[in-house]
């Protein structure tokens, strides 16, 4: 799991997310940002935001420019997070920036203050002075210092340096309260002498000498003081000040320290090692248990709660003057009083006749004290009885438990641990070893072989170690505890084997935690058999299932709701729950594994997978049958979040079962083409077909046909154009009417991409007459639109208007939104061509929207591109450049390599455009390498305009020095030619 973001106005504004900052590099997003974080979770209009972006100056083009910002910072906070804080809402008025106050530093400050403060005036001096510290850490320099030209940034900031002083001066009271008066003389210095005029600074410089037994120094600075007050300001010392002279001049005896003696009682033992990572856990689970009676930390085996439970006992010492307890309940067994044990631990002595209940209550009566029962899970209803007779408050005694599942107790917070924080895998070696799961397995790793060498090696192979265990404490220092006999990347070899080779740990260990499988046996025993039966069916799922999934591969499809819920309740499944969608559950890795192998020995694994492979086989069919409909997007979003059980469902039919696995993947066309995946949905198809040499032709001629769009879709026109020859001599041979058609329309789109627009006009029309024929009317429309973009390129463009209105008609009244935005991408086109660019900027801004509503990337790039040429040509040059990174970006990920091309080639006319005629001839040259290698020539229509680019070009550079640079361009190499795009574009 990704570490959540942090927003920082502390300093220069910063958005960090994995240890590392992702701000954007362009200042106007920046500023954005920063406008939407100053009225997070309020709704700003449009007209203020462009107002404040461009100080009351905007362009033209600035609601367009803005939108753009705005789709650049919401792609930004769901990359990087596995669980976003914020996400930016779109309402008709404007933009809202919806985040999780806790994750915004100015907010986690105040909130530290407020505690700090509460704590000092309580009395506790020892954790005031940490919270505060805690709270002016978080300081990065002047707030908002890069930003404050923006409208009420100056207002925030000056707000927050405010309360920072004050801040600072608190942490220095609760300093001197509890004797670190020698420590604070140095830092005082320096801060009467950067700020002569804070009275405040000078008196606690003043008692800071004089509880150090230095009364004439003290004396001197009340002089110091005075002297700068008069020639700054021309008044004398405030009366704290004249007060404070007064009473070290008598040696007032109400001055010296007086420090607590005692300290805190508890039975916690001295941790065995350095307690690592979970900082934002223990920061709010800390805050629950001041707040609330009753915390419950719940999570698997292994989750790592009760040293998450001892860690907090040991940070609320200094607020439990009457102790905090742990009760280990592991040993006892139901039938055991759990009474009995609190008292023992409470050292409880009970009178003659007195119930042990009561002498309890007594014992914690008018007491500060944090009680800890851990593993309550098996003892579940003895600890639900106990609890329920105390009469708890956060005043007097609070309890902290453990379990694997709530206790359900009137007044009961639960509190779900998470795993550790994991790196992510595209993370480079120093971010790898800034994740809290890395550093544990690390640290542990080198107490079993301290000679353990970090080089990238090593912490690349340590992050999947950690990824692989799911961030599990407990699994991660078993698989450290291997250290000494094998090496980082041999341990993380060897986790094809987990539950094996975790095995061996810390001899201090309770046996249970001794190995991984134990611990998950724990746990799994205190299921029912209905339970047990159930979670082990449930280990077929990858990533994440729906309750209607559930049902399907469940013995009893009317129990599952309520064995889920149990399931749940036991930690062994999570759910996530969200109002906008089916809730999804999903079981860590390692316990699906132990489940996996449960359902292998009970010999059902086959008969599950069928069912499996079964139920997404129909939502495949369905969401296919929904591609170009209204409903495309939520069946789209859908197939997003199960994606790993299709490529389960492949893998599994792949092996036994050919004829489903085609029709799978035929199902899964559109999807993987319009969501990035066409690369692997190929590999598995020539994989798939390698495997079965001997299948029917109909499967074959569906797969080729498969292969071929995938392949056109990563514009590898070759390839696709051997697959669906293929798969049309099939189709006719065996007289498929219908399955001709389409074959006949992709044959025609291939021949349209290499040039051959006479080709590419008869397939259409071909393809044209059998939907008609047919009467498919879906068919007929793809057939006009292709048709339209060949006559455009062959010069009959009033024509082509005629086919672009009739496809955009005929989708519009399927509903198909997709195509729509295609066919008013094309008419835009023909709108520039014939001299129109407003209405052809119009309806390209048209397009883009659709496409960004549906969430069509491959839709989103081709419209950017469109978009950002015509943009340029209005002089809107950093909008273009903002739409073309976002094209290219999107191209990129698509492996598609005449999309790359497009957006090099604009990027030069940019590039020229701006005065760099150097770098355009280099993209001119990379475009048109790119274009040889994917035998995909310039649309005719275009290269009019491409001539006169290049033209332009050699005009300003001379023909050699063109030259020249043309082929340093062409000879870059992909990754190469993308980064000097991006460089043009930022610059």
């Amino acid at each position: 799991m990704a570490e959540a973001m942090e927003f920082r106005l502390l300093g220069p504004v910063d958005l960090v997310a994995g240890g590392r900052s992702i701000l954007p590099g362009s200042t106007r997003q920046r500023d954005l940002l920063t406008l939407l974080l100053l009225d997070r979770n309020r709704v700003v209009s449009t007209d203020r935001l462009i107002d404040r972006l461009w100080d009351g100056r905007p362009p033209a083009t600035a609601t367009a420019a803005l939108q753009v910002y705005i789709a650049k910072l919401r792609k930004l906070l769901a990359q990087h997070n596995s669980y976003s804080p914020a996400v930016i809402v779109t309402t008709s008025g404007g933009y809202s920036l919806e985040v999780d106050e806790a994750f915004i530093d100015a907010r986690c400050f105040e909130d530290l203050v407020h505690r700090g403060r509460a704590a000092m005036a309580s009395g506790s001096a020892r954790s005031a002075s940490v919270t505060l510290a805690e709270a002016l850490s978080l300081w990065r320099g002047d707030a908002l210092a890069d930003v404050r030209h923006l409208d009420g940034a100056q207002i925030e900031a000056t707000r927050l340096e405010e309360l920072r002083a004050g801040a600072l001066g608190d942490r220095i009271d609760a300093d001197l309260a509890i004797g670190r008066h020698g420590e604070l003389t140095a830092e005082l210095e320096k801060l009467v002498k950067h700020h002569p005029l804070r009275e405040r600074h000078w008196e606690q410089l003043m008692l800071a000498l004089y509880r150090e037994g230095r009364q004439a120094d003290a004396l001197r600075t009340y002089q110091r003081a005075a002297d700068i007050l008069g020639e700054e300001l021309g008044i004398e010392p405030g009366p704290h000040l004249q007060d404070l002279e007064e009473r070290i001049l008598l040696q007032d005896p109400n001055l010296a320290l007086a420090i607590a003696s005692a300290e805190t009682p508890t039975n916690l033992d001295p941790p065995a090692a350095a307690f690592i990572g979970r900082h934002q856990e223990l920061e709010r689970i800390t805050e629950l248990t001041r707040q609330r009676p009753l915390v419950t930390l719940t999570g698997p085996g292994g989750c790592g709660k009760t040293r998450l439970a001892m860690e907090i006992g040991r940070l609320l010492l200094s607020e439990c003057p009457d102790g905090v307890w742990f009760v280990d309940l592991a040993p006892l067994t139901p039938g055991d009083e759990i009474i009995d044990a609190v008292a023992e631990t409470l050292h409880v002595a009970t009178e003659t006749g007195e119930e042990v209940i009561d002498a309890i209550r007594k014992f914690l009566r008018a007491k500060r004290t944090l009680l800890i029962l851990d593993n309550c899970e098996h003892v579940i209803d003895g600890c639900a009885g106990l609890l329920s007779k105390l009469s708890l408050d956060t005043e007097s005694t609070s309890v902290l438990a453990t379990s694997r599942q709530r206790l359900n107790v009137a007044g009961e917070t639960s509190w779900t641990v998470p795993p550790m924080r994991l790196p992510d895998p595209a993370d480079p070696p120093e971010s790898i070893a800034e994740a809290d799961a890395v550093i544990l397995f690390i640290d542990r790793a080198r107490n079993r072989n301290p000679d353990l060498e970090e080089d990238a090696g090593t912490l690349l192979s340590a992050g999947q170690v950690c990824r692989r265990l799911d961030g599990l404490p407990l699994a991660i220092e078993l698989a450290a505890a291997r250290a000494n006999v094998l090496s980082i990347p041999e341990i993380a070899e060897r986790l094809e084997e987990r539950l094996s080779l975790l095995t061996r740990g810390d001899r201090g260990l309770p046996h249970r935690h001794v190995a991984l499988r134990e611990t998950i046996r724990w746990s799994y025993d205190l299921l029912t058999d209905r339970e047990r039966r159930l979670f082990d069916r449930l280990s077929v799922f990858r990533g994440g299932f729906t309750l209607e999934a559930a049902r399907h591969v469940g013995e009893t499809a009317s129990e599952t709701l309520d064995l889920m819920s149990g399931l749940v309740e036991k930690s062994l499944l999570q759910a996530d729950i969200t109002a906008s969608r089916p809730t999804r559950y999903r079981s860590l890795e390692t316990l699906r594994e132990f489940a996996a192998a449960r359902l292998e020995e009970a010999g059902l694994t086959g008969a599950c997978a069928g069912l499996h492979l079964d139920y997404y086989l129909a939502g495949a069919r369905k969401a296919a049958a929904s591609v170009g409909g209204p409903d495309e997007p939520a069946w789209f979003a859908g197939l997003d979040q199960d994606h790993d059980n299709f490529r389960a469902a492949l893998d599994r039919a792949a092996a036994d079962n050919p004829v489903a696995a085609i029709e799978l993947a035929d199902a899964l066309t559109s999807f993987w083409m319009h969501r990035g995946h066409a690369p692997e949905g190929r590999k598995r198809l020539v994989e798939l077909l390698y495997r079965h040499r001997d299948l029917p032709e109909d499967l074959v001629a569906k797969a080729e046909w498969t292969l071929g769009v995938l392949a056109y879709s990563m514009d590898d026109y070759s390839a696709a154009r051997i697959s669906m020859e293929r798969a049309l001599e099939i189709e006719r041979g065996a007289g498929e009417t219908g399955r001709v058609a389409r074959v006949l329309n992709g044959i025609g789109v291939l021949a349209l991409q290499s040039g051959d627009y006479a080709t590419a006009r008869q397939r259409y029309e071909e393809s044209s007459a059998w939907f008609e024929a047919l009467g498919d009317a879906r068919g007929m429309a793809t057939a006009e639109l292709n048709l339209g973009i060949a006559l455009v390129n062959l010069g009959e463009v009033p024509t082509a208007r005629k086919h672009f209105e009739a496809a955009r008609d005929r989708f519009e009244r399927f509903g198909d939104d997709r195509e729509r935005a295609h066919c008013l991408l094309r008419l835009g086109f023909v709108d520039e061509l014939e001299g129109r660019p407003d209405t052809a900027l119009h309806l390209h801004h048209q397009a883009l929207e659709i496409s960004r509503q549906l969430g069509n990337r491959l839709g989103v790039a081709d419209a950017a591109q469109y978009t950002a040429d015509l943009e340029a040509s209005h002089g809107s040059e950093d909008t273009a450049a903002l739409l073309l990174i976002e094209a290219l970006e999107a191209f990129v990920d698509f492996d598609s390599p005449v999309g790359v091309a497009r957006v090099l080639f604009t990027t030069a006319v940019l590039a020229a455009r701006r005065g760099d005629p150097d770098r355009a001839a280099m993209l001119y040259g990379a475009e048109e390498a790119i274009r040889d290698g994917a035998r995909a020539p310039v649309p005719a229509a275009n290269r009019a305009g491409h001539d006169d680019v290049v033209a332009s070009l050699q005009d300003l550079l001379g023909t050699t020095q063109f030259e020249v640079l043309r082929i340093r361009g062409r000879m870059l190499s992909r990754d190469q030619k993308v980064e000097l795009a991006l460089q043009a574009l930022h610059n």
